[in-house]
């Protein structure tokens, strides 16, 4: 191969590069010695010294691109079509030659980050039409720490695991620790971190046939069956306190503990942790119940389980946003009260709540009275209305068909000024809010009958 140098032009230098030390041969009549490698990580170079009887002598090697972590340096170069890459230790030789891979980079081995040591990320090309690698993990003495067999290594942070895939087998996805062995038995389509923690262990969601399970990180074992619909790990705020995760099972709602054992049955339409008694059914809750909202038909219902059993059921009540809403409502002008259509139940105010679309297990209501109008913007979890400048109670200009807010204030999520106005024009029903939609506030409204 023809390599990129500059040579002084009196003395004939042979750099043999491929798969061995850099060595340097001078005339018969001289004898050189190779010394030492400086790498320039700014312009690409390796300058290669000599101690040679006629005195000192140097190359310098001209690299693509240079990476070090102060211990080692990885070259890449090209010669026409050809891509050539290797390891260099901070003398110049070689640790990992030329042509053994077509992929190198440095890696990080999470029990080993304390150590300095250099690690090695190295690939072979299986299919150059679409770039498919086989990768693995060497040490600094070229070493193999996991074998170089796998299309991936997806590292799991502290864990010491990896997700991955063998590149030599058609199977699914699966765990292995950083000595390349298997921690988990099974293949699945998909694992992806679980967001929670408890007890000190950590967990993965994995997904086989389009049904859902749960798997311990570190001993490898499942909590969950891949079995379930829906596990309710997706909702973490709401659905997923410490040792308790919602599940959907043969198209029925339940929830299980972090051991695996069902502490609700699967019998309701739908269920999620009661919002208001989160304090009440953690660990260390004193009557040991864990309060729930559940879908019951058109109802929605708070139960209470203990060790699996009901312990207490009540209906929750159609609730609005109004402080003592009847009498409220009473004083409010003929056709002055509007729920948002997509929330005029507590049905639809539950959904609300377990999509994060509402703040509140409440129906918001919005008065009308002279020249104001009492909007409950703060009630709608993504507008960004619902936090600092914008107050409920706004001024209102009466138009033919209907009446206007202006809307002045700084954005809760851009910190950027909004000025504008929206048009609510009263239909056969109530109101129709057509620029609402672009601020995450509902667009239809219903007019609320009076007690």
């Amino acid at each position: 191969m023809t390599l990129k140098r500059l040579i002084n032009p009196f003395t004939v230098i042979a750099l043999l590069l491929v798969g061995v030390q850099v060595l340097a041969q001078a005339p018969r009549t001289d004898s050189c010695v190779f010394t030492s490698s400086v790498f320039n990580l700014e312009d690409n170079t390796r300058v290669d010294e000599y101690s040679c009887q006629a005195g000192p002598y140097k190359t310098t090697f001209q690299y693509e691109r240079l990476l070090s972590d102060g211990q080692h340096t990885i070259g890449e170069w090209r010669e026409g079509s050809e891509y050539f890459i290797h390891v260099l230790d901070k003398e110049g030789k070689e640790v990992i030659p030329v042509g053994q891979y077509d992929h190198i980079n440095f890696y990080r081995l999470d029990s080993k980050s304390d150590r300095e040591e250099s690690y090695f990320l190295v690939g072979r090309l299986l299919s150059e039409s679409d770039e498919a690698y086989c990768f693995g993990v060497l040490d600094n003495h070229a070493n193999t720490v996991i074998p170089v067999e796998y299309r991936f290594l997806e590292s799991l942070g502290d864990h010491e695991r990896f997700i991955t895939q063998s590149c030599t087998e058609d199977t699914g996805l699966f765990i292995i620790d950083e000595a390349g062995q298997r921690v988990a038995q099974g293949s699945f389509d998909t694992i992806e971190r679980a967001p929670t923690v408890w007890n000190d262990r950590f967990f993965l969601k994995v997904m086989k046939n389009n049904l859902y399970g749960l798997l311990d990180i570190k001993t490898g074992e499942l909590v969950f069956e891949a079995k379930y619909e829906v596990l309710g790990l997706e909702y973490d705020e709401v659905n997923f306190q410490p040792n308790l995760s919602t599940a959907k099972f043969n198209g029925r709602w339940g929830a299980l503990n972090l051991d695996g054992q069902v502490v609700v049955p699967f019998v309701y339409e739908h269920i999620m942790l009661d919002p208001e008694n989160l304090v009440k059914s953690g660990l260390d809750n004193a009557d040991g119940k864990t309060y729930f909202l559940v879908v019951d038909g058109d109802s929605v219902k708070q139960v209470a389980y203990k060790q699996g059993e009901l312990i207490d059921e009540k209906a929750v009540p159609n609730l609005y946003s109004v402080a003592f809403t009847q009498d409220f409502l009473k004083s409010a002008y003929p056709d002055g009260a509007y729920v948002p259509k997509e929330f005029s139940n507590m049905k639809q105010a539950y959904f609300g709540i377990h999509e994060q679309r509402l703040k509140r297990m409440l129906i918001p209501v919005m008065l009308v009275r002279d020249n104001q109008a009492e909007v409950p913007f703060v009630f709608f979890e993504r507008s960004e209305l619902s936090l600092g400048d914008f107050e409920d109670t706004q001024t209102i200009s009466l138009l033919d068909n209907g009446f206007q807010i202006t809307i002045e204030g700084i954005s809760r999520f851009d910190d950027e000024k909004i000025n504008t106005t929206l048009d609510f024009v009263k239909t056969q029903d109530g109101l129709l809010c057509e620029a609402c939609k672009d601020y995450q506030i509902p667009r239809e409204w219903v007019r609320l009958k009076r007690p």
